[in-house]
């Protein structure tokens, strides 16, 4: 087995009217073909919700790649990420005349609700405000 250890930038964003923020940015370089590929994955914790998504090639670093997405881009790449490998699956189950179970796994898709994308948008929002003032604060600095 190998290990390897490794430092992650660890925030949390406190903001009025919403519980904090706390986040985890693992990120990391390439080089192929002489280019500098950035990749990275963000994981979230707020309250009871918990996102993570990664990125294969972002282009620059992780804070300021989520500076310049849309809000609605990040929301569906969490969202996308709870569909496919949170959600539990449903199973359609069926009982014959002699008590045989079938059961078979549905096509169901789990949606979330409004208030939730609106929950998760509001907690963008925060991270970005958050990088915003980190980005400012390191400008500032020199």
């Amino acid at each position: 087995m190998e290990i390897k250890e490794k430092t992650v930038q660890q925030y949390t964003f406190i903001s009025k009217n919403q519980d904090p923020v706390h986040v985890w940015i693992d990120e990391w370089t390439t080089q192929e073909a002489g280019e500098t590929i950035f990749k990275g994955r963000i994981v979230v914790v707020c309250y009871g919700v918990a996102l993570n998504h990664f990125w294969g090639s972002m282009g620059r670093p992780m804070k300021e790649f989520i500076l310049e997405c849309d809000t609605g881009y990040i929301l569906d790449k969490f969202e996308s990420n709870v569909r496919n490998s949170m959600c539990p699956r449903a199973y359609d189950v069926a009982i014959d005349k002699e008590d045989n179970i079938t059961r078979t796994e549905s096509d169901a898709i789990v949606e979330m609700s409004e208030s939730q994308k609106e929950y998760i948008k509001r907690i963008i929002e925060v991270i970005k405000q958050g990088f915003q003032e980190i980005s400012t604060k390191v400008g500032e600095n020199g």
